[in-house]
């Protein structure tokens, strides 16, 4: 990725395909618990995602971080 726009509508695709996966999770996990826990197979299945979506964004600040002084490997002038 050269310049932010590109950061920004990747963005978007990353996060619709990570949540994809958890919105499984809410039809099937529900079905796993008895009907008097239904919502509680719902509200974890929602919480998981939640936390997916925090994680994310999480190991994005943590990489900045650490690794953001170092500048790109691609800007160092050598060739491919």
């Amino acid at each position: 990725m050269n310049d932010p726009v590109s950061a920004l509508w990747m963005m978007f695709v990353m996060t619709g395909c990570q949540l994809a996966v958890f919105a499984g999770f809410s039809i099937y996990l529900p079905e796993l618990f008895p009907s008097r826990l239904r919502s509680t197979g719902t509200s974890f299945a929602t919480t998981l995602a939640g936390l997916a979506r925090a994680g994310s964004l999480f190991s994005a600040a943590l990489a900045t971080r650490v690794f953001g002084g170092y500048g790109s490997p691609l800007m160092d002038g050598t060739p491919p």
